[in-house]
């Protein structure tokens, strides 16, 4: 049951995020106004949570040892994954140069 919980508040906290940052609902092609930089800027700024994170946390607080680690429960390995999605993404925008564009249709390479 706890998987499902820490599942559950990834998912509300992300789509929340993304609403807050105009990224859900998906927009409309073809996106006016809307730049990779601006997608990936919103992106880092989700704060995603998980119920293990919580948990932890509250122990923390509870015990009063700001020394204990609360290791993975953060979720930095959703916003790591998150992150690398979008940096992909920038990748394959890679090229996209008006030049090159203007070489191809000179019949030139």
């Amino acid at each position: 049951m706890h998987g499902r919980d820490c599942d559950a508040m990834v998912f509300g906290t992300t789509i929340k995020g993304a609403i807050f940052n105009s990224l859900y609902p998906l927009p409309q092609k073809p996106y006016p106004g809307l730049s990779y930089q601006e997608v990936q800027e919103k992106l880092s700024k989700l704060e995603i949570q998980t119920a293990c994170g919580k948990v932890a946390q509250a122990q923390v607080l509870h015990k009063h040892q700001a020394h204990v680690s609360l290791g993975n429960t953060n979720c930095n390995s959703v916003k790591t994954t998150v992150a690398a999605a979008a940096c992909e993404a920038g990748r394959a925008l890679a090229g996209l140069d008006l030049k090159y564009f203007k070489k191809l249709g000179n019949g030139s390479t």
